[in-house]
């Protein structure tokens, strides 16, 4: 693997994160604020879960798109 796909791959697992964790906050916040997950409820459960999604399906979106290109 170049550096280039492994700076992309890591750039896109970064947004991912961020963007997950601002969609699962505000999920979260309005809509399922009884969910638990471990120790954590509400808004700080739903964000945790999004950022983990996030940054694992945008980080192997890139990381494929970036292979598949060449």
């Amino acid at each position: 693997m170049s550096l280039k796909t492994i700076l992309i791959t890591v750039l896109g697992a970064a947004a991912g994160v961020i963007i997950g964790l601002i969609v699962g906050a505000n999920i979260g916040g309005n809509w399922f604020t009884s969910t638990s997950i471990g120790s954590l409820h509400g808004y700080e459960a739903t964000s945790m879960l999004g950022a983990v999604l996030g940054g694992v399906v945008l980080g192997a979106g890139a990381l494929w798109l970036t292979l598949r290109r060449g």
